[in-house]
């Protein structure tokens, strides 16, 4: 074989005019490409039917190019011209001058060009094989016509070819010689063959990763690369990645694809490389070359082929050291890269996530995938007939011996019983138990074939993890997981094999039964299931494992699920399921996955609704909530495939039973049911179950049947409470009512809202507040004039009960009027002019006034319990009206009664504009008597500042007739500043006599306020004294309490720093008798403010706390020093300690080193650092660091405090600051404990990542 591909000369001769450009290209490129040309220097167009001017294709090279001395072209310019075809005969003199010359005996255009340039002149002729002499006839043919026209002694620059010689050219690439060759090289392909290749043919979108490893293997084989290695895990396209970086017109003529590497070195082609040497150009696609066979044909091939490129590769592990051959890893695609795969197959959904999850940025995985969503539902995991890719995965690309095959199928299969498994130590038990249970099956496969075995699967990716391993991807381990059963679930003892298995294998084991839905599975899941069972124990139901392995087996099983959870839960009192609260909500939730089947919902629901009766969870999705979810009408708005007439017995027996808490439930399941605005949201998750399709979750095919569903709901709340007992009425009231709202705009349910809603308006019992707002609400928010007949007849309704009576109209006009509506300057009601709501109490007041007798009518209404806007204004009116105060007396009755001042402060308030001197006096009166001093001082506190009636309030205050909180409003808009310093100081001194907690906070609120100068009506000592009583916190902590008492402390130190040391000294005592002090950040501030205002000062008062509990330890002591409670940022805290006199501290210590210095050391910084404090850590260190408990202390420090994320990462971070000391060059002592440190933490890290490997979520 001289050529890899060999070229009939038959071939060339009877290429068309068109072919024959392609071929002439084709050589070109790949000529330009073997001399190391840019293809810029090429110049050739397709396009036959237009005037070239005597040339077809141009080279043009600087003349300093070095170039092969078998190269096609020269140095400088060089024109081809193409002729086809047996009609033109080169070695004819007509047939040269009519190719040179045009009709004018002129030189053709281009060829002037190019021979003035000195160019060489090349004739390219496929349709004869010339002989020699017919060349040498052409080129004196040629050299003539040229010198006829100017050009002598030409011949030099002129090159004829024939077939012969284009084959010759063509056969130096494999490319090339492929589009003219008649067989094809058996064992690999050129590039145009492969890219035909059915699993080559997909879309190609690469991600950002791809499309960098692309690039590189791209300029690896444009540069120096000898041998670029490709390698990952199966399915990751490493084959369609090596395609597109050789698809460059620059490699794409070298390109040959050998498709199984392994039997390579076995072929033909690898020993005609071999014996050739072969020297042209050639880049070697070879895939599947495991890393033993590498080796090998490698060796051979890199010394022996001069041009030689090569890409290989494979998915096994690296372990070939050769400094030549450049390793690349192939990355896994990111999740939306595989979304694109699967909808460019199938189209976008909603549930593509599920799949793009188990494929784990699997290409490959996801093809097959996609393929089968679209044409083969029932097996989404069924592998290609083309391509067997979980075989792949598990055993490679070469040959394999049938019973090893079978026993490394075995293996994995037993592994996929587990979502992941221990394997290193301390954790290898796990997989120890996995190997005799293997043994069990196959004694033939022992302990060391079982390591080699899981030793390939890592080596390939195919198992993952550090110690605890786990299966790549997701979709290969559930593919698994149903062969385990296929092959060997029909005698498995399920009882007897949980029970042998260590329990941290449980969970892992139970969770890949939500793939059990097959045939295969059928056997054991009964077992598991049986109603004598183990699961049928009650011990097992609640506990954690059995709890949750029911929730997972609903998946794969509801029927079987359900019909134990009646026979057991369903059995249980009241009593007992209102006790059941560990993992009650695992049933919960199996239920709910049970309810999306229709067969199944309404008893799914009845056995829900026992659990929603007893509940004793108080989050949003319980039992309870998610009961009533269940009832939602909508489109996808429940998670369950049924009609809402399907679900619907399952309320109707809620509503009929006579026990009130169930038909309470009914009741806010049917409210959820006839809401009519959709939540927004729902929680995902019981649609998708193990592998099955999304539920078909119900929705409403047109408006007519959602409407219809409404109806029937709303006519059964209707129907099946009108013969309940008055103790519900005020529930079910509130509930009609929230129906008539939610469906008087739906078409089929419009008569029955209004009908409801006659009903309820007549209703004594039925809230008058509640209808109020029913009519306000539709006014404010439905009415978008879309219904105006619905509208007229809500006024008409509105308007009779409103006016009913005087009660009615007030509820309506005073009561329940919103602050939107009263408001003038928001109010926009259509219609309605912008005082309206005014009008209308005013017209009230005039009723009242002109028969003052009907307040008795309203007494009971004076006095409402919420916040109302028009109440004050009511009085007030009332007042301008009441002009003989015939109605004074009776409301100043009232509000004494009932404690309630609204009514009477606006009718005063109108009053003393009118007769200042009786508003005096009454008030005056009523601050004069014990009973009435509060309300009295409520109105009188609340207006503008008069000195005779806070005289009098002062004086029910001394007299105990006050309560404290009578002065509270004087803290709101700085009313405090409006009194006169006297009354200021008689305040103070009195609310500081008081000593209560509520007259202390007010005290602390209002010294705050006020000023602290000269002529502040106390002094320092007076705050000091109030200070000092009064730290936060030691009983109630309240965090605007703790602001305020800093803010007034802060105050005092600028105005009086001689204060600071004592009240340091108050802190810390508070501190020693509330821990929490230590680390509230206002106290915290405070104290250390204080301490930076005199540090030698301060560090006396810290050290006689100390010295005073010795030789018990103040722990809140060192918490304050440190800085208080870390947060998450990991940052050093700054803590007092860093602001006192080290110098000090350290000649305190030596007074006692032995109980002194570990003292100190738990007050320390975590930091060696001397921008954050960690001088005094390395001198305590290395002074006292002999001493153990000096270490141990700064050691707790240093491992205390929080942080966000892994634990192993946070402790990585740790240790790099201990690494960073370490080069630190610090003392010996100090190094030695920071030694010590770096040991610790690495034995923490190891621990760590042992259990976050194990407890990540699957």
């Amino acid at each position: 074989m001289k050529n890899l591909l060999e070229i009939p000369i038959q071939s060339v001769i009877t290429l068309t005019p068109e072919f024959a450009v392609i071929v002439v290209r084709s050589i070109l490129r790949a000529e330009c490409s073997y001399a190391n040309l840019s293809p810029t220097v090429l110049t050739i167009s397709s396009k036959l039917t237009t005037a070239d001017g005597g040339i077809d294709a141009e080279v043009n090279i600087l003349p300093e190019t070095i170039l092969p001395v078998d190269c096609l072209f020269k140095q400088g310019l060089t024109g081809f011209q193409i002729k086809s075809g047996t009609a033109f005969k080169p070695w004819t003199p007509s047939a040269i001058r009519s190719e040179l010359l045009d009709v004018k005996g002129q030189l053709l255009s281009e060829v002037r060009r190019l021979v003035q340039r000195q160019g060489c002149y090349t004739l390219l002729c496929t349709g004869h094989d010339l002989t020699p002499e017919q060349r040498n006839d052409s080129r004196s043919h040629i050299s003539t016509v040229l010198a006829e026209v100017g050009f002598e002694r030409y011949t030099d620059q002129i090159v004829v070819l024939g077939a012969s010689q284009i084959v010759e050219f063509a056969e130096r690439y494999p490319g090339v010689a492929s589009l003219l060759a008649a067989d094809p090289i058996k064992e690999a392909w050129v590039l145009s063959e492969w890219l035909h290749d059915a699993h080559m043919a997909n879309t190609f979108d690469a991600s950002a990763e791809q499309s960098q490893l692309i690039a590189r293997i791209r300029r690896g084989l444009l540069g120096e690369s000898k041998h670029i290695r490709v390698l990952g895990e199966p399915g990751l396209g490493k084959t369609r990645i090596v395609l597109e970086s050789v698809k460059d017109e620059s490699i794409a003529p070298f390109v040959l694809y050998i498709q199984h590497g392994a039997r390579f070195g076995e072929t033909s082609l690898f020993r005609y490389l071999l014996k050739s040497g072969y020297q042209r150009p050639l880049v070697l696609i070879i895939d599947e070359l495991p890393e033993l066979e590498l080796a090998d044909i490698w060796r051979h091939l890199k010394l022996r082929c001069g041009n030689l490129k090569i890409v290989s590769m494979d998915h096994g592990s690296d372990v070939t050291h050769d400094d030549e051959i450049h390793r690349l890893y192939a990355p896994s695609l990111p999740d939306e890269t595989i979304k694109k795969i699967l909808v460019s197959r199938v189209g976008d959904s909603r549930e593509l996530d599920r799949w793009v999850t188990i494929c784990e940025g699997s290409p490959r995985v996801a093809l097959a995938v996609a393929d089968n969503l679209r044409a083969n539902l029932e097996d989404l995991l069924k592998p290609p007939s083309t391509v067997p890719i979980w075989s792949r995965f598990l055993h490679g690309y070469g040959t394999r011996d049938d019973s090893i095959s079978r026993q490394i199928d075995c293996i994995a299969q037993h592994l996929a019983l587990f979502s992941r498994f221990g394997y290193e130590n301390p954790v290898s038990d796990e997989s120890v138990y996995i190997a005799e249970l293997i043994r069990k099956v196959d004694p033939t496969i022992g302990w060391a074939q079982f390591q080699e075995v899981i030793q390939n699967f890592r080596a390939r990716r195919v198992l993952q993890g550090s110690r605890t391993l786990f299966f790549v991807p997701k979709a290969l381990h559930i593919y698994l997981w149903k062969k385990f059963w296929e092959r060997y679930g029909r005698n498995f003892d399920f009882t007897h094999t949980f029970m042998e298995m260590p329990e941290s294998l449980h969970a892992w084991f139970m969770n890949m039964f939500k793939y059990a839905d097959g045939a295969a599975t059928a056997y054991v899941i009964e077992d598991i299931l049986r109603l004598d069972g183990t699961f049928s124990k009650r011990e097992m139901i609640t506990s954690a494992k059995g709890a949750r392995f029911l929730t997972i087996l609903a998946e794969a099983n509801p029927s079987a699920v359900l019909k134990l959870l009646e026979a057991t839960i369903g059995t249980w009192t009241d009593k007992d399921l209102l006790n059941f609260k560990e993992n009650r909500q695992n049933l919960v939730w199996a239920l709910e996955i049970i309810a999306v089947w229709p067969a199944l919902t309404v008893r799914a629901l009845e056995v829900l609704a026992r659990f929603a009766v007893n509940e004793n969870a108080d989050f949003s999705n319980n039992a309870s909530g998610t009961l009533i979810g269940l009832f939602r009408i909508g489109p996808e708005e429940s998670a369950t495939e049924a009609t809402p007439e399907t679900r619907l017995p399952a309320i109707l027996k809620l509503l009929r039973t006579p026990k009130d808490a169930e038909r309470q439930l009914g009741l806010k399941a049917m409210s959820t049911a006839l809401k009519n605005q959709s939540l927004g949201f729902r929680m995902v998750g019981p649609e998708y179950q193990g592998l099955k399709n999304r539920a078909k979750l119900w929705v409403p095919e047109t408006y007519g049947e959602l409407w219809q569903a409404k109806l029937i709901y709303f006519e059964a709340l209707v129907c099946e409470t009108k013969d309940w007992p008055l103790n519900l009425h005020a529930e079910l009231g509130n509930t009609m009512l929230t129906a008539v709202k939610n469906q008087i705009r739906t078409p089929p349910c419009t008569e029955l809202a209004f009908q409801v809603l006659s009903t309820l308006i007549e209703d004594s019992a039925m809230s008058a507040e509640r209808i109020n707002n029913f009519f306000q609400h539709w006014r404010a928010y439905d009415d978008d004039g879309e219904c105006p007949e619905i509208t007229r007849r809500l006024r008409s309704l509105e308007r009779r009960y409103t006016k009913r009576n005087l009660s009615s109209r007030f509820q309506r006009y005073v009561i329940d009027v919103d602050w939107l509506e009263w408001n003038e300057d928001i109010s926009d009601q259509p219609g309605q002019s912008k005082n309206r709501p005014k009008v209308l109490v005013n017209a009230l007041v005039g009723r009242i006034t002109r028969a003052p007798e009907k307040l008795n009518q309203i007494q009971h209404l004076l006095t409402p319990e919420k916040n109302t806007p028009a109440l004050g204004y009511f009085g007030e009116q009332l007042a301008h009206y009441d002009e003989a105060r015939a109605i004074l007396q009776p409301l100043i009755q009232l509000s004494l009664e009932k404690r309630h001042h609204v009514c009477l402060h606006g009718y005063l308030s109108a009053v003393r504009g009118k007769d200042p001197s009786l508003y005096f006096s009454i008030i005056s009166a009523l601050l004069e008597k014990e009973e009435s001093a509060w309300l009295g001082a409520t109105i009188a506190l609340w207006a503008h500042y008069d000195d005779r009636l806070f005289l009098q309030c002062l004086f029910a205050l001394e007299k105990n007739w006050l309560h404290p909180s009578a002065f509270s409003t004087l803290r709101y808009g700085k009313a405090i500043e409006a009194v006169p310093p006297e009354r200021t100081r008689n305040l103070l001194y009195q609310l500081k006599k008081h000593a209560s907690e509520d007259s202390n906070f007010i005290l602390i609120e209002l010294l705050a306020i006020l000023a602290f100068d000269d002529s502040s009506p106390f002094d320092s000592e007076f705050v000091f004294d109030v200070i000092s009583k009064n730290i936060p916190g030691e009983r109630h902590p309240n965090t605007m309490r703790s602001y305020h008492w800093r803010n007034v402390c802060l105050k005092l130190i600028k105005w009086d720093v001689t204060s600071a040391l004592s009240l340091l000294d108050v802190v810390l005592s508070g501190m020693g008798k509330v821990y929490r002090l230590s680390y509230d950040s206002n106290i915290v501030a405070l104290a250390n403010e204080l301490v930076r205002t005199d540090p030698s000062g301060s560090w006396k008062i810290v050290s006689t706390h100390f010295e005073k509990t010795l030789p018990k330890w103040r722990s809140d002591l060192f918490s304050w020093l440190k800085g208080g409670l870390s947060g998450f940022d990991e940052k050093v805290q700054s803590g007092a300690i860093a602001d006192l006199p080290m110098s000090e501290i350290i000649k305190w210590i030596e007074i006692d080193r032995i109980v002194r210095a570990p003292l100190i050391a738990r007050s320390t910084l975590g930091t060696l650092d001397d921008e954050h404090g960690g001088r005094l850590t390395r001198v305590l260190l290395s002074r006292y660091g002999y001493l153990e408990s000096v270490q141990s202390g700064i050691s707790a420090t240093f491992h205390s405090g929080g942080w966000s994320g892994p634990a192993s990462a946070y402790l990585k971070r740790k240790r790099e600051n201990f690494r960073r000391w370490l080069a630190s060059g610090f003392e010996i002592e100090i190094t030695q404990w920071i030694e010590g440190e770096i040991e610790y933490l690495d034995r923490r890290i190891q621990e760590e990542e042992i259990i976050e490997e194990r407890s990540q979520f699957d």
